[in-house]
């Protein structure tokens, strides 16, 4: 799912009726961005499991289907694959295929290539170099050589039968094949991050010029639809939903109210690790702007004191994930009490790139954090700096370092600011000030 598909119900909310192109998710840390890339060229699809049947992908008016790539080998026996029944709904339907990294490596296993560890792993940008002579219609009207972004250890070493390879690298041979017959193609490279800038032209290479799908998809008609979507499902029901000011769960609340008004109950929950004053700027920002009737519960204490002394990562998230749970259903219930009636659906918006970072120990680090955090964000206001960044944070670390303060040295922990140029929050740079 992309930013903006924000209600998680097992019955879902899928419009079979609609042409779509299929993704079927490998478990990459970029299938999501696929999904957005593809509704970017206002050509609709979904993201499915890789497992996904046969019999229930059927039901949908299919176009086209992508792979996406995945942290698997294939050739290891508890690897994910394609199940022989999608298979042959594929065949029968004729439907173009798009194998991308893990993806691509799928097509060669299951049509008889070769896929193998790399001596060399990619990891980065690449230069991608066209086969001399061809003419493939996946790089249709892109130069003989162009930038990817690579990510992966295995690659391909033999082409299954019917396979052409039509792009290479100076680490692997085969970095893009075709099957025109089959109407199948496959990348070991990454068209749907921002680090790939001709990517866009190959998906669309793809989606509009060999499936043929129809560019007419908008988000505008879509949350107009979900809206109406929501109303028949919710009924005269009320919806709860927990609220941390991102992106995700805004955008879900304000479709939300906006679909069943005050029978949405949103609160936030107040970890004491949030940046200098944000809950109080998100509840002005909820209730005046997005006209969302949030409610604060101020937890710090609670979190913190279950954090004191924890450094580890995984453990900060458990109790982090624990804590919360606890304190959503004990929040829950006041609501319901208040109401005197059941909240039947739970609103959970999801935004792929989530990003937990993290949580100091209780004590002076946490202001410290608070306070730092808030002067990074206020000079790069003042620099005009700030929109031209796509994410900006500062960490305080665990190890300390040498330095000077007031003409001595010194050797304290460190604060260390983070700024990076990104649009989907998947690949990025540093951000360079000038």
């Amino acid at each position: 799912m992309t930013e903006t598909d924000i209600l998680e119900q097992s019955s879902g909310l899928s419009n079979y009726a609609r042409p779509q192109i299929a993704i079927l998710d490998f478990g990459s840390q970029y299938s999501h961005l696929i999904a957005r890339r593809v509704r970017e060229l206002n050509v609709y699809c979904e993201l499915y499991s890789c497992q996904v049947s046969a019999e229930d992908l059927g039901k949908h008016e299919l176009v086209a289907v992508i792979l996406s790539g995945g942290p698997s080998s294939v050739y290891d026996e508890d690897a994910p694959h394609v199940s022989e029944g999608v298979w042959k709904l594929i065949a029968e339907r004729n439907l173009p295929v798009l194998g991308i990294c893990y993806g691509m490596q799928e097509l060669a296993h299951v049509f008889g290539g070769t896929v193998a560890s790399g001596l060399k792993h990619e990891y980065g940008k690449s230069i991608v170099e066209r086969v001399e002579g061809c003419q493939s219609q996946i790089f249709d009207g892109m130069p003989s050589e162009f930038q990817m972004w690579m990510s992966h250890g295995d690659k391909l070493t033999k082409t299954p039968e019917g396979f052409s390879p039509v792009a290479g690298t100076d680490n692997a041979e085969f970095v893009a094949i075709e099957n025109t017959e089959k109407r199948m193609w496959g990348l070991q490279f990454h068209p749907e991050v921002t680090h790939s800038p001709l990517g866009k032209n190959i998906l669309e290479n793809f989606c509009v010029k060999i499936a043929g799908a129809k560019q007419d998809w908008v988000m505008a008609d879509y949350a107009k639809e979900f809206i109406e979507e929501v109303r028949k499902q919710v009924g005269d029901s009320h919806v709860i939903g927990a609220v941390s000011g991102g992106v995700d769960s805004t955008v879900a609340a304000v479709l939300m109210t906006q679909a069943i008004g005050d029978r949405f109950h949103a609160f936030m929950v107040d970890n004491g690790c949030l940046r200098k004053d944000e809950a109080k700027n998100c509840l002005k920002r909820m209730r005046d702007e997005c006209h969302v009737n949030l409610r604060v519960v101020d937890a710090s204490d609670r979190f913190l004191d279950k954090l004191a002394g924890v450094t580890e990562p995984e453990k900060k998230r458990k109790i982090i994930g624990t804590t919360f749970i606890d304190i959503f259903q004990e929040e829950s219930a006041k609501i319901e009490e208040e109401l005197g009636v059941k909240c039947e659906y739970l609103l959970q918006g999801t935004l792929y790139p989530d990003v937990i970072e993290s949580i100091s120990y209780k004590g002076p680090s946490v202001k410290i954090l608070q306070e730092t955090d808030a002067i990074v964000i206020e000079e790069l206001y003042r620099s005009d700096h700030y929109q031209k960044i796509g994410q900006a944070f500062v960490v305080f670390l665990t190890c300390k370092t040498v330095g000077v303060m007031g003409d001595s040295r010194t050797y304290e922990n460190v604060a260390s600011v983070r700024c990076i140029e990104t649009t989907d929050f998947m690949t990025a740079d540093f951000y360079h000030m000038t």
